[in-house]
């Protein structure tokens, strides 16, 4: 079973996201900042990570920098309400960017062709 990291500080959102890929097959784990991310790959498989970027303590873009400096070839998807850090998520190394609220029918086949 692949599993997914959910980083996002609104507890509602990790909920909504957990229970949505969960029925499609996927093993979540959650955290609420990115303070534990990368010691949370370097401690277990990890397939996917999808990392909000505006978050109390560590900021996404800063988590995103540390998981690419260990790893590069981890798939992150990088979500806000706010589209303008996209290009910089991308520039870091974000594979993909979402906006919230969001849309399952964006989330799922871009998680499926990730990790397929």
């Amino acid at each position: 079973m692949k599993c997914i990291l959910v980083i996002d500080d609104d507890p509602t959102i990790r909920v909504v996201i957990r229970v949505g890929l969960e029925e499609e097959g996927y093993q979540i784990v959650e955290l609420d900042s990115g303070t534990d991310a990368v010691e949370m790959i370097k401690s277990r498989p990890i397939d996917l990570v999808i990392l909000d970027i505006f978050m109390d303590g560590k900021e996404g873009i800063e988590t995103l920098s540390e998981i690419r400096e260990v790893s590069n070839k981890l798939p992150i998807i990088v979500m806000s309400s706010s589209t303008e850090f996209f290009d910089i998520s991308k520039d870091l190394g974000a594979d993909h960017t979402i906006s919230k609220p969001i849309d399952f029918e964006t989330l799922f086949p871009l998680v499926n062709k990730l990790l397929n």
